[in-house]
């Protein structure tokens, strides 16, 4: 199993900040009078494929990495956004957050806590470091079933998308949250014709897993309910 719900060191390595820092970007979003404040981290990472007709038509990976600053004051919030993880960057977005509010005593941050929350999504292997040709292989035999499934299929879209994020979240009052978000996704469509009336339908199969979710038996259900419904 996968221990994705890291140290919060661990996690401050994988968003290039520390203690120190965090703290100094609190302080400044707070110079303005704003009464509370958080900064929420995300990493995210994952790929991508599609076969159509029997031949991978579509394959993608993506990666993104941010910080949000929310200040609260009173009922006004707030928020600033930036995808570099520089000090000049994340010092300018806390400064943006920290326009909303004004006057008010400054509220010092405090020692931050680490929080460890439950382990809602283990994972095996996660999403965004599955293997493509076993992706492939996975697409290559739900579109083969589902053509062998019924004579009338003349068209078929199988895909399969894994991602997983990284988040981070460290509020003003000092309590620091660290989680793992796995999602991933396979569906099929397909297209039957008969005396020349063409019917499309498809079936989709999502989880906060890994790759222990691309499994025969999915696949056989994915198809085989694909199948089902374009031909009912």
């Amino acid at each position: 199993m996968n221990n994705v719900r890291e140290d919060l060191k661990a996690y401050y390595d994988r968003f290039e900040t520390d203690e120190t820092q965090v703290l100094g970007i609190i302080s400044e979003a707070l110079s303005k009078g704003g009464e509370y404040c958080d900064i929420f981290f995300q990493q995210s990472g994952g790929v991508e494929i599609a076969l159509q007709d029997h031949i991978v038509g579509r394959a993608s990976a993506a990666a993104s990495i941010g910080v949000g600053i929310r200040v609260l004051k009173d009922d006004r919030t707030g928020y600033a956004y930036t995808e570099q993880l520089t000090p000049e960057a994340l010092t300018a977005a806390a400064k943006t957050a920290a326009k909303i509010a004004s006057g008010g005593r400054r509220i010092p941050p405090v020692k931050i806590i680490h929080k460890p929350g439950s382990d809602l999504y283990p994972v095996d292997i996660l999403p965004e470091h599955m293997q493509t040709d076993v992706i492939v292989n996975h697409l290559t035999d739900v579109d083969a079933r589902i053509f062998d499934a019924d004579s009338r299929i003349v068209k078929s879209n199988v895909r399969f998308s894994g991602y997983g994020s990284y988040i981070l979240v460290i509020t003003s009052e000092g309590r620091a949250y660290c989680d793992y978000r796995p999602m991933v996704q396979q569906s099929a469509s397909c297209v039957a014709e008969l005396n020349g009336k063409r019917e499309g339908n498809g079936f989709a199969l999502s989880a906060r897993r890994g790759m222990e979710y691309i499994t025969p038996e999915s696949g056989r259900e994915l198809a085989d309910e694909a199948v089902r419904r374009t031909v009912a």
